[in-house]
């Protein structure tokens, strides 16, 4: 049985831009316009940037805002199809502790190297806990906080966003890759996907 071929999405530069592609950008996810349109995420994203429009955020209804702390942020983000760095922030923006209780947490050598190393948020970001609970430890430990490098965000970095990995974009900015993952996902920016 023969497989069915993928349909190929259209790149940015094959695209013919029109008024009517425009009005949609943003009314819906990149993914679900490009799918719909045959035309790349990453394409779609670019030209809502370059637009200078925001991406679209799924807005949470009182259902999901009952899920947050009950789950893992990253189960709840995939029943929700945004990611889990949009379901972590708004859990910790109503305060509500992460599904990982605190008080279980271990916290290994490897971990403990790592406190004033990287910012708190993006540390409890990564390991699912609240940003006070690492704050704490680390104060509890006398290691002063990491200050956030004053990284300017330049079209050129912003522009390899999702072109190539967080990974490789840290590495050129000597910052965690937390922070570009941070910043991408702020910016509506679908990740890499290897060809």
């Amino acid at each position: 049985m023969n497989a069915t071929p993928k349909l190929k999405l259209l790149a940015y530069r094959e695209v013919e831009w029109t008024d009517g592609i425009d009005q949609i950008l943003g009314t819906e996810s990149d993914s679900i316009i490009g799918h719909r349109l045959g035309i790349s995420p990453k394409s779609i994203a670019a030209r809502r940037r370059n637009l200078g429009q925001r991406f679209h955020r799924k807005k949470a209804g009182d259902s999901e805002l009952k899920q947050l702390g009950t789950m893992l942020d990253t189960v709840l983000a995939k029943e929700l199809g945004i990611s889990p760095g949009l379901v972590a922030r708004k859990r910790m923006e109503l305060e509500i502790p992460p599904f990982k209780s605190s008080a279980a947490f271990k916290w290994i050598p490897e971990i403990l190297n790592r406190l004033g190393t990287v910012p708190d948020d993006e540390l409890a970001l990564e390991l699912g806990l609240s940003y006070q609970f690492v704050a704490q430890k680390r104060l509890e430990f006398g290691i002063p906080s990491m200050r956030r490098s004053s990284l300017k965000w330049t079209d050129e970095i912003v522009n390899k966003m999702g072109v190539i990995s967080d990974a490789q974009i840290a590495k050129e900015l000597s910052c965690s890759t937390v922070l570009v993952r941070l910043k991408r996902v702020e910016l509506g920016i679908a990740p890499y996907q290897k060809p």
